[in-house]
């Protein structure tokens, strides 16, 4: 390993401008989505991003640009495609072939991950039951789209993780309103992690584009904004103290 390193390393400035531009790049745009990948894919897959690299460098030269600024332009360009290429060249592809009757592939292995990775659309509100028959809900992914986790998370392995605002018991037809154990401004937020083996079903809305707010979730519940659920969460909270240290006095 140290030999082939070392051969590495002397290779000229630009081949390994070109070789880390190319992997960045492909890093960049396949980050997430390279579970199938193997050997022959990353490597014909950074070799277009690198080839997009020494093109520009080639063109800065050209232009008499010194060797360091051509370097930084040709690493740039090939991150900026990458980005692009993630966010919208892909599935723009994958679009076209599927229209032109070519393939009905996008490069996931199962259902869940076509939907909820696609660029174009936001999911919404997420649901899943687990085998006892609980279910439970996000409502409204929104509330938590500014986490440090992101609103809810779909594992490789089939599990699900999400903030739970409601639940609904086996066989039941209300919904229970639990969002005051979800938004904390004290403690934090709450999620939940339900395990692979323990999701029976996973439902979830979504949509094109979300400019304006969800007037009414099916569940008969406005959406509101995230400050005036989590002022209602600690009254409610502040509330039930009261009642409690109520009872205990007079007991």
């Amino acid at each position: 390993m140290p030999d082939e390193l070392n051969s590495l390393l002397a290779l000229p400035l630009e081949t390994l401008a070109v070789l880390v531009a190319g992997y960045l790049g492909y890093r960049l745009a396949y980050i997430g989505r390279d579970e199938s990948h193997r050997a022959v894919d990353v490597v014909f897959l950074s070799l277009a991003f690198g080839l997009l690299a020494r093109a520009v460098m080639a063109g800065a030269g050209a232009l008499g640009a010194p060797a360091w600024a051509g370097i930084g332009l040709g690493v740039a360009a090939a991150v900026a495609a990458a980005a692009g290429w993630r966010r919208w060249g892909q599935e723009g592809a994958f679009r076209l072939l599927r229209r032109a009757k070519v393939s009905m592939a996008d490069g996931h292995r199962t259902a869940l991950q076509s939907v909820v990775k696609r660029e174009s659309i936001i999911v919404t509100q997420v649901l899943v039951r687990r085998k006892d028959g609980l279910w439970l809900m996000c409502a409204d992914t929104g509330l938590f789209s500014d986490t440090p986790t992101g609103p809810f998370w779909f594992g490789e392995d089939g599990s699900v993780a999400l903030y739970v605002t409601h639940q609904k018991e086996a066989g039941g037809s209300a919904w229970e309103d639990i969002s005051a154990q979800a938004l904390d401004a004290e403690w934090g937020d709450l999620i939940t992690v339900v395990q692979a083996d323990e999701v029976s079903m996973v439902e979830i809305r979504a949509a094109a584009r979300r400019n304006q707010p969800i007037k009414q979730s099916p569940t008969g519940l406005y959406a509101v904004q995230r400050r005036e659920v989590q002022d209602l969460a600690q009254a409610v909270l502040r509330h039930e103290r009261e009642l409690q240290r109520s009872v205990h006095q007079r007991g």
